[in-house]
């Protein structure tokens, strides 16, 4: 069992009976957000903006991809959402390993999509077909394991008017 001072602060995960120190607050400061700031984490729908490799995945493998369930497996973390559903793959057989963006989707061999989040590794050689929004990433990283997801292509000019469209409710409600 660990104590809360014994953890490294480099990103350990917990394990069961690991201990975490606290202290006793007796002050509590009323507060609340707008209803209309809470976030809609039951929204299913991922919004994904189509990477220069999407060409790469035949038309029917791009079908399947925006028209198929995928689950969230056990696998998944902070370093990424590893998912399981319709297999897709790309016509590349190989790539340079390259910079790996936030939210990147890339299909390893076994055609499993892992959405890239926060702890990703910097760079990658597997096919991307595209980029979650960082709402769509925000979305995503509220599903826990087992939840069902979709994903829907969308362009940069919408996925920069949905992101105008949050940081103006963000500055109405400050």
């Amino acid at each position: 069992m660990k104590k809360l001072a014994d953890f490294t602060g480099k990103g350990d995960k917990l394990q069961k009976g690991d201990l975490l120190g606290y202290q006793v607050c007796h002050e509590h400061e009323q507060r609340s957000v707008p209803r209309l700031a809470i976030p809609n984490y039951g929204n299913k729908e991922i919004p994904v903006i189509l990477g220069y490799q999407y060409r790469s995945f035949s038309s029917l493998e791009r079908a399947n991809f925006f028209s198929s369930d995928y689950k969230v497996s056990s696998n998944s973390d902070r370093m990424g959402y590893r998912l399981e559903g319709q297999d897709i793959h790309s016509d590349l057989t190989g790539i340079i390993s390259e910079g790996i963006a936030y939210g990147a989707i890339q299909v390893p061999k076994d055609g499993q999509p892992i959405v890239l989040l926060q702890d990703r590794q910097t760079i990658g050689g597997y096919p991307k077909i595209g980029c979650v929004t960082r709402v769509g990433g925000s979305i995503l990283a509220q599903q826990k394991p087992g939840d069902i997801i979709q994903f829907t292509p969308i362009t940069v000019d919408q996925a920069e008017q949905e992101r105008h469209l949050q940081m103006a409710r963000l500055a109405q409600w400050r």
